[in-house]
């Protein structure tokens, strides 16, 4: 729970002062600041979300942009955000922060002022992103559009605003009004925006360059639209050398990319082969317990060559009836035809494959095998 409230110095300047409750803990804190809001973020270094807080105002010497932590971080984590101050306008130096929201996945904080100006942060490094005069009076409340990822608001005046970033111009804003690369790279690649490709490719082939395979598969993992989620990057993963007690560069490639979500056709292929050559088909059924590959004909053919019956599930999800029957006859059959022919019909039956199945069995003579 955050309270805020509000004084002002005998020269006039207003002071914000908020006490941070926790209700889990029944203890309070007293933190300098007009304005906050909790967020979960995943900082750099951390394998699951983080709760933080972000808040700005004043401490009585400046108005900085922090951000910390709500939990216990985990060792080596760090993901407290040093005070940075506040670039107001010129004309606007006695100025306040008085709403403050982080979109959630993009983890951009809207700060809007109490003189109507509108503020953006990256939340990652708290540098400032844009700021504008977007309107003449003092927003009365404000809260996040889950639609578009920005804010909507009401002013005293009943004026309702809504701001939300155009999200295939931020990049390019960064790159050639900001002129910061860094930013430009991190924004792009959480967002997943365009306009930040000619700063990944050379980024990537400096990483290859000096061996470091995980920042190098982090960054080609992350690359907004998955621009250098491509045949040529998994090329360059095998060719790498291996690194002393760590797996082969494609295996960590590959481990980054299904932290992050489902592989492409692909992807799913080429892994699936590398861990059936080294006999690991455990790790393929997790997988496909996790629905973590992209299923087609292609990549139950892959895995047909090592075990039919594990080609079943996949070709059953890319539908392909007839390569469904010839896996699990394969496993089940012997030359002269099947022993028991009653799984293979439930299964047929089940996801609608008789068609199929009478059309294989007389194919291959095996029409006996149902008498």
């Amino acid at each position: 729970m955050l309270l805020v409230g509000t004084s002002e110095t005998k020269r006039g300047h207003a002071i914000g002062i908020m006490q941070l409750y926790s209700m889990e803990n029944k203890v309070s804190q007293v933190l300098p600041g007009h304005a906050g809001a909790f967020a979960k973020m995943n900082p750099p270094g951390r394998t699951g979300e983080a709760q933080v807080l972000v808040f700005a105002g004043s401490n009585g010497e400046g108005q900085p942009i922090q951000l910390f932590g709500m939990e216990v971080p985990e060792v080596g984590c760090v993901f407290h955000l040093q005070p940075k101050a506040i670039a107001f306008a010129t004309e606007a130096q006695n100025d306040f922060p008085v709403a403050m929201n982080v979109s959630p996945g993009d983890d951009i904080a809207y700060m809007i002022t109490k003189m109507g100006y509108l503020f953006l942060f990256d939340a990652h490094s708290g540098k400032m992103v844009y700021r504008a005069c977007v309107m003449q009076d003092t927003p009365f409340v404000t809260c996040l559009d889950s639609k578009s990822k920005g804010v909507l608001g009401i002013t005293r005046r009943g004026q309702l605003l809504n701001f939300a970033i155009n999200r295939t111009k931020l990049v390019p804003y960064v790159l050639n009004t900001l002129h910061d690369p860094q930013l430009a790279l991190a924004l792009a690649s959480r967002m997943d925006l365009p306009g930040a490709e000619e700063l990944f490719v050379p980024e990537f082939s400096r990483l290859v360059s000096v061996n470091d395979v995980q920042s190098a598969a982090r960054l080609a993992a992350s690359s907004p639209q998955g621009v250098l989620r491509s045949p040529q990057t998994i090329e360059i993963f095998k060719k790498m050398p291996d690194q002393l007690n760590q797996p082969q560069p494609i295996l960590q490639y590959f481990s980054i990319l299904l932290e992050k979500g489902t592989l492409n056709k692909l992807e799913s292929i080429e892994l699936v082969r590398c861990v059936l050559r080294q006999g690991r088909s455990s790790m393929l059924k997790q997988w496909l317990l996790e629905d973590k590959l992209d299923y087609s004909e292609e990549l139950g053919d892959a895995v047909a060559k090592f075990n039919p019956m594990l080609a079943l599930p996949v070709y059953l999800r890319a539908a392909v009836p007839e390569k469904v029957i010839h896996s699990f006859v394969q496993s089940l059959s012997k030359q002269s035809g099947l022993q028991d022919p009653r799984p293979l019909i439930h299964l047929c039956d089940r996801y609608d494959f008789v068609d199929e199945l009478t059309q294989y069995l007389y194919s291959n003579n095996l029409l006996n095998s149902i008498d």
